[in-house]
């Protein structure tokens, strides 16, 4: 063997001889006197373990334990002992480094004027290469380094503000774009500053213009192998990085198996099997997510007893209630279906003035039947059917209790009434403004009590109490409590009305409709251009109301005069006859014996005489929805200077003269 190898062989054995430290002697007991003895512990130091023998292999062994080993394993050997330093920085160990970087799968070539250690050091330690910071995990290959924010931040800088006096030089360093302020939307351009200097020095060196062009084309050359260079690496650095994540979750996932088979085991399957199934539990909740789960190392007998009572107490606690609570909805969720087809046949004979499922199911008579808790068979058509007889009584409570919170809450927007008043035929008692969709009614036979909105914003007006699991499960139903505080009154719309009558605030309806006054708005806001518009009492109140609900002008009302109102007659027939119309064709019609609905007039009478044999169909027979057919009696009376230049009026004023609810 030549000399220098089996110098460098006794060098490596008498320095590994040096570095290695000996056990330290044990040392005496102490007397009996001693109050407090510990046991002895071995200390080593130095390089102990597997390896502990590698100084001392033969040289030929030993260099094929090297070249066999990542370029990762060599760093950390090169750092143990002078030694081994010594053996592989050498330039004549350049080969080692070569076969180490072989056994890395797609590891690229290094940098030109790149060495092997340093390359190594570059692909697999997360260290900054310029303040040896660690934990930096992203590579810079455009640059050959790893930099940390503040690096980044303070050695880098953007190329056109140190060159300026150079416009193509920029061109021949290596750069990069990155985000160095969250207040940049795109990213900026940086290189290296001790790229700058070097090629600014050369670039000052090119004293000619040829000189200059073959700088730049060389340069510009480089960086362009130097990108595709950086292109490979990062492909490999990011398959790597793939790969590993993919290793790690794959060790997870066995170790998360591991924990599942024993909580079977000891009789949790149902809970594991569950939140497995579940896609939108949040990471909490998910068994996979708990920490002493989500780990790499292989679950052991000795791991599991550390972490038993954590994974159960999570299961008892997190898991298993959400488990319970969603088989109980499930199982409500399968009974509500056969519950809305029986509420909907015991509504039919009311013409849907009726209680929300929801609130006839929190009924004691109902919940007997729908709570999974408290009837464990499924219920059948004929246990509701045997309900039908108690429907009159619960529709008369619940009209009754309606009826008492709707007049305490009228009495509260009304100061000073007289304690036993009857608010039922009182004008001011009788439009109300839904606060959901604005829609203005009468409350005519319970009306605000089956607003659609109870529907269509099941959240509005909150929910009943949830002191129990039926009451939260409750929400399925998509129904809200009834509640007058999500409609306003309109009081203070109605004494307007009331003031321009003549009349006092407690008028009743049957004063207004016997007076039958016809009002108008001599708000400009509130006109048409070139048009009168005349309201019934009624309209009058709902056309207040919405200009105070969208937060307009306060309306000017006046009677018109008797005059005027002579000449309304064919336009009220007009109106009698469109509504009339409007509700044969709207889509708000239901059958009284079964589930058709949400039809024209027309298709009903078609049904009833094809399904029902009844060819002459009654009042009995066929309904509409009375919360979809709120209609108006609103009439226009164009001023005569407008009768040649109609075409300037508005779309509602043009539709009316056509449907005759117009004149001139």
């Amino acid at each position: 063997m030549p000399k220098p190898l089996q110098s460098k062989r006794l060098k490596a054995r008498e320095g590994s001889s040096k570095d290695i430290e000996h056990e330290p002697e044990p040392k005496p007991e102490l007397s009996s006197s001693t109050s407090i003895t510990k046991p002895q512990r071995n200390v080593r130091r130095g390089l102990r373990g597997a390896l502990q023998s590698l100084p001392e292999m033969p040289l030929d062994i030993l260099i094929e334990v090297l070249c066999r080993s990542r370029p990762l394993d060599l760093l950390h050997i090169a750092r143990t002992t002078k030694a081994f330093r010594n053996l592989l920085m050498a330039r004549s160990s350049a080969y080692i480094w070569k076969e180490s970087r072989m056994n890395v799968e797609g590891l690229p070539e290094p940098f030109p004027g790149m060495s092997e250690p340093v390359f190594a050091s570059l692909c697999f330690e997360p260290i900054c290469t310029l303040c040896f910071k660690s934990g930096i995990q992203n590579v810079i290959w455009e640059f050959r380094a790893r930099l940390c924010n503040s690096c980044k931040s303070t050695r880098t800088k953007n190329p056109l503000a140190l060159l300026v006096d150079v416009d193509t030089v920029d061109f021949v360093l290596p750069h990069m774009s990155a985000h160095l302020s969250t207040k940049r939307i795109y990213g900026e351009t940086l290189v290296l500053d001790s790229e700058v200097t070097e090629i600014m020095g050369a670039w000052k060196r090119q004293v000619d213009v040829e000189a200059r062009t073959k700088f730049l084309e060389e340069g510009k050359a480089r960086v362009k192998e130097l990108e595709a260079h950086a292109a490979r690496c990062r492909l490999w650095f990011s398959h790597t990085k793939t790969e590993r994540a993919e290793e790690i979750e794959a060790m997870k996932r066995r170790r998360y198996e591991e924990v599942s088979r024993r909580l079977k085991e000891m009789g949790y399957e149902e809970d594991v099997l569950w939140v497995d199934k579940q896609r939108f539990l949040t990471d909490s909740v998910r068994l996979k997510m708990l920490p002493a789960v989500r780990q790499m190392q292989p679950l052991t007998e000795r791991g599991w007893q550390k972490i038993q009572q954590e994974v159960v107490c999570h299961v008892m606690t997190k898991i298993r209630p959400r488990r319970l609570k969603s088989e109980y909805m499930e199982s409500l969720r399968q009974r509500f279906v056969l519950y809305r087809q029986a509420m909907a046949t015991f509504a039919r004979p009311y013409r849907n003035v009726f209680p929300s499922t929801r609130e006839l199911a929190r009924l004691p008579d109902f919940k007997a039947i729908l709570d999974p808790s408290v009837n464990k068979q499924e219920p059948t058509i004929d246990i509701y059917q045997a309900l039908e007889p108690k429907i009159p009584d619960i529709v008369a409570n619940w009209k009754a209790e309606v009826k008492e919170k709707l007049d305490e809450y009228l009495k509260n927007a009304m100061d000073d009434l007289p304690p036993d008043i009857s608010l039922d035929n009182l004008v001011f008692a009788q439009m109300f403004r839904c606060h959901n969709c604005h829609s203005v009614f009468q409350n005519l036979d319970y009306l605000i009590a089956i607003h659609e909105c109870r529907r269509r914003f099941p959240t509005a007006g909150g929910y009943y109490s949830q002191d129990s699991m039926y009451d939260s499960t409750l929400d399925i139903l998509g129904m809200c409590v009834w509640k007058p505080s999500r409609f306003s009154t309109s009081s203070p719309s109605a004494l307007r009305v009331l003031e321009a009558c003549g009349k006092d605030r407690l008028a009743t309806v049957q004063e207004l409709d016997q007076l039958n006054p016809r009002l108008t708005c001599k708000k400009i806001d509130c006109q048409s251009l070139g048009t009168e518009t005349i309201y019934n009492w009624r309209d009058a109140v709902a056309h207040v109301m919405r200009r105070a609900g969208y937060g307009g002008p306060s309306c000017e009302l006046e009677v018109i005069s008797s005059e005027k109102v002579l000449k309304l007659g064919p336009l009220d027939q007009a109106v009698e006859r469109e509504n009339e119309n409007t509700v044969t064709l709207q889509r708000v019609w239901y059958c009284s014996h079964c589930e058709e609905h949400n039809k024209p007039k027309d298709d009903i009478v078609s049904h009833l005489k094809d399904i029902h044999g009844i060819d002459m169909p009654s009042d009995a027979d066929l309904f509409p929805d009375p919360d979809r057919t709120v209609l108006n009696s609103i009439v226009y009376v164009v001023q005569d200077s407008y009768k040649e230049r109609v075409e300037l009026l508005t779309s509602p004023v043009l539709k009316a003269l056509e449907t005759g609810r117009a004149c001139v």
